[in-house]
């Protein structure tokens, strides 16, 4: 409450106070709200990728490290942004051990055009992950996954309890061009939610 009252009545002056409380504060749930008070009062870009870039690769709270991942996965793609984003994710890929960490990972670099590792499975177990943000986004990127003759193991997907996600699925099948698609986007058709 503390941090918010300090956002709110400082602005954007206050981020610095509150990222300072944030880098001292030992108890996860204080500084999961310090951190989130900090994404409100960013206003410089070059700040926040900073900053989100440090928590992102250094927090020991999974949760905080994906917050500040998803928050990077927010800015502008500038070529410094991306850069520092190819980075980081290459880096969560090869180390970071939390399972919904290394799906975001896979996700931005799929994301971003990157070929350089097979995220397959990876994007399969993101269209099955509890947050539904990483289930929309998993499933906006599984035309893009070299399996056109395979796509049975996607019709969990279309069942999808979110409409978003059903409808993620239908516009990266359509673009995928895969003839395989075509029965379950036809299924998919009858959804009115995901059209």
């Amino acid at each position: 409450l503390m941090a918010q009252v300090l956002g709110e009545l400082g602005g954007f002056e206050a981020a610095k106070s509150v990222k300072k409380l944030y880098s001292k504060e030992k108890e996860d749930k204080v500084r999961r709200a310090l951190f989130i008070q900090v994404a409100g009062l960013m206003p410089d870009q070059n700040e926040a990728l900073s900053f989100f870039s440090r928590v992102a690769t250094r927090d020991l709270n999974d949760e905080i490290r994906f917050l500040a991942r998803t928050q990077l996965s927010l800015l502008e793609r500038t070529p410094e942004t991306k850069k520092k984003l190819l980075s980081i994710c290459k880096k969560i890929w090869g180390k970071d051990t939390h399972q919904t960490n290394k799906i975001l990972a896979a996700i931005l670099l799929k994301e971003m055009d990157n070929t350089t590792t097979d995220f397959e499975d990876m994007l399969v177990s993101g269209s099955k992950n509890p947050s539904v943000e990483i289930r929309r986004r998993s499933a906006l990127l599984i035309g893009k996954i070299d399996r056109p003759n395979d796509l049975n193991w996607i019709s969990h997907i279309a069942q999808d309890p979110d409409s978003e996600v059903r409808a993620n699925l239908s516009i990266s099948l359509g673009e995928s061009k895969y003839p395989a698609a075509i029965p379950i986007l036809k299924n998919m058709s009858r959804d009115k939610d995901s059209l």
